[in-house]
Parts: structure tokens; sequence; C-alpha cells
């Protein structure tokens, strides 16, 4: 189990989330995980670019539905 898992990321994670293009996993409370590239973010939400094939769907996260994350294409 990774460290990171069960906990909302620092904003200095974030920000080198995006600018590296970092592939990420977020796990929501309604148990569904969301895989894909942070794209931005502020206080409130997260924007995903979805990992799905060729279809580059965009998907915004409530940071209160949020419940864990983690690097990588594969569930930590």
């Amino acid at each position: 189990m990774s460290s990171q898992q069960g906990k909302l990321p620092s904003t200095a994670e974030l920000e080198r989330f995006v600018k590296e293009k970092t592939a990420l996993s977020f796990w929501t409370m309604d148990g569904k995980e969301h895989k894909g590239t942070l794209r931005w973010f502020d206080e409130n939400t997260f924007g995903l670019l979805l990992d799905e094939k060729q279809s580059k769907k965009q998907i915004t996260l409530l940071r209160h539905a949020v419940i864990g994350y983690g690097p990588g294409a594969a569930p930590i």
C-alpha cells in the first residue's frame, strides 16, 4: 500500500504532477477509480484528462469527493 493512498496531495505535489504530466489514479467516495493526467486544480476541484485509449475526455472531480490518489496508471 502506498503511503500516499488515503490522503490528499499537497499543493507542491499537485503543481509537480501538472508540470510533469504524471499519470495518476484518483479514488472517489463512490468507489470509482479515475485514471489520467492532472491538467489543473484549485481549492475545490481537480481537472483530469482521462486515460481512455484514444478518447481524450476531461472531467472535474470535487476535492471533497476524492478519498485518495496515487501516481501511475495502475491501482496502488
